[in-house]
């Protein structure tokens, strides 16, 4: 016991063991007692966990180099989490900061090809999207080869985004719609090529490779540091004239333990107590010199020197001198890089747009000039003095387009609300846009090659069926519906992303899930509708089914390629934002309001406009109406804020009226398509109710994943929205009954309430699948020993309208004899009468399996054979 309560009290220099020592050991014992340890061994075994958290940190950042370079395969996604985690470090992020405002801060000029400037306003060259282009040219000295994309209507530049790099393999010329894809996008020499401009070499994986090594090594060292300050910096406390007797030794071990946590101690008579003050806060200097080196080597790395942000104001005048030597050549080479960039692959590819560019050259403005918040100050004093300045200047000045005012309906009150302008020269980091753009990758291909093959089949199938008589007007063709839900699915899976075992947004999930489910019954139903009224021509004659097959090619057309996108691209837009809801209410407590944030370009719709800029708590009703997306095709979203961060709205304009299937959060009640939709409302109730049911079935059996697969050809496979919290237990019974020649189905987890949960699908060798649950003593106290466990198991098997009851017979002492009493009192006429049959797991017997029905249940002879070993 003494042993263990050393142990529990965490003495901090070794224990004594209460076993019989040698004179010589006990001697040891009591000059270890009576003295601190040495500190110096200490620190180096510190120093040495602080080399295991890098070299743990660094064999992953040389994993992550080795996939970036796979000749056949290469991914970054693993790269790129580092530089991620990296650019968390607050000096790396710093200077890399300083570096980029130097850039794209600097003001330009565009000249024509004799050379003469030409008015930036008067060119293509101008705007946001231009700003945007800089910024991402620029950040690619660090992130390496980036993919931006553009939008162009009217030869004109709408916008630009960024590729996420993670999605895209510069090397094959691939866009990955998941970052470990194994197939991706072509965009050389494709469609998506005319819209899409590469930065960098595509091998490049930027100066971060280098850096994130070096935040690597600090961050581990940071970490022994912080060990060391937990160790020395209290008092050291100590015990003089400690008797040999191990009794008495193991006494004042634990006692000082005690005292070094903060508690007291009552020691043997003639011990003396002291404390020796901490005297190794000189062992810090050697953390903060591999610290600071490391920090150089990132300052170096970034700006090419340290002075610029790490000499606190302290050095010669030669000093400073050569720093701002060594930060110009470095501009001069970003420059170089940006111009080039610019006027040799920009330029012709807005050509090929049929954008004028063709006589313009891109050129950096080395005039002498005030700092721009320098500029700001002079010119904000002035605006109070009461001057004005025309929108020219001010887009010459800052680079920001001055726009009429938009007149949506608003209150006189809100158009009332003071303008705040953004903080000039910001820098914001790219990395940090939500990975989501790369579904405007994903918009132009929507549903996957698989996926369509799939619906052409089952829509021929249906046509065929329908032309037949063989579909009644009751009714929808559950195998095209159930792959249009399969479709949609895929939808919801690319704009809702991935999310980590037990994390409770698959409560979420599974809601958007099951609605596109009876969505695509709905649909099914209405396109039925339809095509019921081409079996026969205009004349009255039933059509033959060459003829019918071709008058349905209209309604494919309309139904099943175009809603289809739109309502493809609807279902990635919600998710999207059902995923971003989930993290917002993550986050609440730290960053409790929400601005509505709207695309603000020639193709936003006015009542969007109107919701732009609108603060609000998370919390607050508004939400539950006006959360994004608003609209087919919607392009808003939302930006969380803290509080202070910006003004509540708290006078609201005149709110524009949303259609009716807008009018809700998705992130709050899982529904992209509301009961409201044209599709469900014109259903009949009844009808409805038929289809509903049909759907909620084929949401359950057309989702699963197979997981495991035997020599035999059994598999067992998990539907995504299977309990996470039992899965571990549940995947253990379906090994078992896959190793005795059973297919196993875990089903989704219905968090409805009032909904049955039953754990499984099992199918029988005759291949029926029987709606099953699992169950296994628990023991609720000390004296249970599970003598009603088959009878209280299947009772509530029968309760949760399950099938068979499957149960791991892990009940100490159960007899064949008391085993067959019991399953015959369950089963006796009128009782559990929804069980049909029942699964024993015998763990005793290599987990043996035994299937019995009501009937077999009464010949004992062959369950006894079963479980003779």
């Amino acid at each position: 016991m003494a042993k263990l309560h050393r142990h529990k009290t965490k003495q901090p220099y070794g224990g004594l063991n209460s076993q019989k020592r040698t004179p010589e050991f006990q001697a040891r014992d009591n000059r270890e007692t009576s003295a601190p340890q040495n500190a110096t061994s200490i620190l180096a075994k510190i120093i040495q966990t602080g080399n295991g958290y890098i070299n743990a940190d660094l064999k992953r950042w040389r994993t992550a180099i080795e996939l970036a370079g796979d000749p056949l395969m290469p991914r970054r996604a693993e790269l790129y989490e580092l530089y991620s985690k990296a650019m968390e470090d607050l000096h790396t992020e710093s200077e890399i900061d300083v570096r980029l405002k130097r850039i794209t801060g600097h003001p330009y000029k565009i000249t024509n090809l004799q050379g003469k400037e030409v008015p930036t306003k008067d060119t293509p060259l101008s705007g946001n999207w231009f700003q945007e282009v800089i910024k991402y040219a620029a950040e690619s000295v660090f992130w390496g080869h980036s993919l931006i994309e553009f939008d162009i209507a009217d030869k004109k530049v709408t916008e630009v985004r960024l590729v996420p790099r993670e999605h895209v393999v510069p090397e094959h010329g691939l866009i990955l719609i998941k970052p470990y894809d194994r197939n991706g996008l072509e965009y050389r020499d494709t469609l998506l090529g005319r819209f899409t401009v590469e930065v960098g070499n595509p091998k490049s994986l930027g100066k971060l490779r280098a850096i994130s090594n070096h935040v690597i090594r600090k961050n581990g060292m940071e970490k022994a540091w912080l060990e060391f300050g937990q160790r020395f910096g209290l008092p050291i406390p100590y015990a003089k004239n400690v008797l040999s007797n191990p009794t008495d030794i193991e006494q004042v071990d634990g006692f000082l333990a005690q005292i070094s946590a903060g508690q007291w101690g009552r020691f043997p008579h003639g011990v003396e107590i002291g404390f020796i003050e901490a005297s190794h806060t000189d062992s810090y200097e050697i953390f903060m010199k591999y610290i600071e080196m490391k920090e150089e080597a990132i300052s170096k790395a970034v700006l090419g020197q340290t002075m610029m942000t790490n000499d606190n104001g302290v050095g010669s005048y030669n000093k400073a001198e050569v720093s701002e030597r060594v930060a110009d050549d470095i501009l001069k080479d970003d420059k170089v890089l940006i111009s080039n960039f610019i006027n040799n692959t920009l330029n012709p590819f807005l050509k090929t747009h049929g954008i004028a560019v063709d006589n313009l050259v891109f050129d950096w403005d080395n005039a002498s000039r005030l700092p721009i918040m320098d500029q700001w100050e002079i010119d904000h004093k002035l605006l109070v003095l009461g001057y004005g300045f025309t929108p020219q200047y001010l887009m010459d000045t800052y680079g920001a387009p001055v726009l009429p005012p938009v007149k949506p309906t608003m209150s006189a009150n809100f158009q009332q609300l003071p303008f705040l302008p953004a903080r000039e020269g910001a820098y914001t980091p790219s990395t940090k846009r939500p990975t989501a753009d790369v579904t405007k990758i994903i918009h132009y291909n929507n549903v996957t090659d698989k996926s369509e093959k799939a619906l052409a089949k089952a829509f021929e199938s249906m046509l065929r069926d329908l032309h037949d008589g063989k579909i009644t007007k009751a009714e929808i063709y559950t195998a095209f519906a159930a792959e249009l839900g399969v479709a949609y699915n895929e939808a919801i899976a690319d704009g809702y992303g991935s999310i980590a075992y037990g994390n409770k947004d698959v409560r979420v999930l599974s809601f958007l899930r099951k609605n596109m489910f009876l969505f695509s019954g709905a649909k099914s139903f209405e396109e039925l509708k339809e095509l019921r009224t081409l079996l026969e021509d205009e004349n009255g004659n039933r059509r033959g089914w060459t003829d019918f097959k071709k008058a349905a090619v209209a309604i494919n057309e309309t139904h099943n390629v175009n809603y289809l996108r739109t309502e493809y691209n609807q279902a990635v837009a919600a998710s999207q934002m059902a995923s971003q809801w989930v993290q917002i209410k993550q986050k609440q407590e730290t960053l409790p309001l929400l601005e509505y944030d709207a695309v603000t370009d020639g193709r936003t719709r006015p009542e969007h406009l109107a919701l732009n800029g609108i603060v609000r708590p998370v919390n607050d009703a508004f939400w539950t109406t006006y959360f994004p997306p608003n609209g087919w095709g919607c392009r808003c979203s939302v930006r969380q804020r803290e509080a202070g961060e910006v003004a509540v709205t708290e006078v609201m304009p005149d709110l524009p009226s949303l259609k009716p299937i807008f009018k809700n959060n998705v992130g709050i009640n899982g529904i992209i398509f509301p009961d409201d939709h044209p599709y469900i409302a014109e259903i009949p109730k009844g009808i409805w109710k038929n289809i509903s049911e049909k759907m909620s079935s084929a949401y359950e059996m057309n989702l699963f994943k197979e997981v495991q697969k035997n020599k035999a050809g059994n598999f067992v496979a998990i539907h995504p929205d299977h309990d996470r919290t039992d899965y571990p237990e549940n995947i253990e019974y379906a090994k078992w009954l896959m190793k005795a020649g059973y297919n196993v189905r875990i089903r989704p987890h219905s968090f409805e309430q009032g909904t049955k949960n039953p754990e499984a699908w099992v199918q029988l060798p005759d291949g029926e699948w029987v709606l099953s649950d699992f169950k296994r003593h628990k023991p609720q106290n000390s004296t249970d020993k599970g003598d009603d466990f088959i009878q209280k198991a299947l009772k509530r098997t029968n309760q949760q309208r399950a099938n068979m009851g499957v149960l791991l017979l892990n009940v100490p002492g159960m007899t064949l004899s008391n085993m067959k009493k019991k399953l015959r009192a369950v089963f006796q006429p009128g009782h559990n009468s929804g069980i049909t049959e029942v699964m024993l797991i015998y763990p005793n017997h290599n987990h043996r399996v035994v299937h019995l029905t009501r009937e077999s249940i009464e010949d004992w002879s062959f369950l006894q054979s079963l479980l003779t070993p």
